[in-house]
């Protein structure tokens, strides 16, 4: 007598599945599709829909795992150690993820967990005694600097004319390239110094 065969007892996808994946396939390719993401799953494409809302749902469970990797801020209790500890964090997963950053900042965010990191981050400012008018400017100016540390820059390769012709230029690629590590470190001191003298102004 042939058994009948019941559903699975567990889902033979899982989110964290889900997202892993698409991240390597953004990682390996620079693209994501539903197809393309269904066949490295080896799954039909229309059990991808049973688990998330289309190429959107998807690219918000990547943002929604990287958010994962960003330390709590300790902005409540010091506004400084919060703005070093988000800047590093943002500047190490862009420029572990690069080809995800196109994806993640065409859609606006709409996960509660990726936003509770800057309710977080902007609570702590408050505190600290920043203007109301100046706490989105401060979260776009961390979120923009770590986009900008991450992607880093083109650094030319100069011929002989073109070297006589860019002296101070040919004189700092001789010397120091872009250095990442090196380049945070000068944001941090350099944001920080300037957040700390717009605090005193308004106090």
């Amino acid at each position: 007598m042939a058994s009948k065969l019941g559903r699975p007892s567990k889902p033979r996808l899982t989110l964290d599945q889900i997202e892993r994946t698409a991240l390597e396939l953004i990682d390996e390719t620079g693209d994501l599709q539903m197809v393309a993401l269904a066949e490295r799953l080896k799954v039909a494409p229309s059990s991808l829909y049973n688990h998330v809302a289309g190429l959107n749902g998807v690219i918000e469970l990547i943002r929604r795992g990287m958010s994962h990797k960003v330390p709590s801020p300790v902005a409540r209790d010091d506004w400084r150690e919060s703005v070093r500890s988000l800047l590093t964090a943002l500047t190490g997963l862009y420029s572990a993820h690069p080809n995800a950053l196109p994806l993640l900042f065409r859609n606006r965010i709409e996960s509660v967990e990726v936003l509770r990191i800057y309710d977080d981050f902007i609570a702590g400012l408050i505190r600290a005694g920043f203007s109301d008018d100046s706490l989105m400017s401060i979260v776009m100016l961390v979120d923009g600097l770590a986009l900008g540390l991450a992607t880093g820059l083109q650094q030319p390769v100069l011929s002989e004319e073109e070297t006589e012709a860019l002296p101070s230029l040919a004189h700092t690629l001789d010397r120091a390239g872009y250095d990442r590590t090196r380049a945070l470190a000068l944001s941090l001191e350099v944001v920080i110094a300037g957040l700390e003298a717009k605090l005193a102004r308004t106090s």
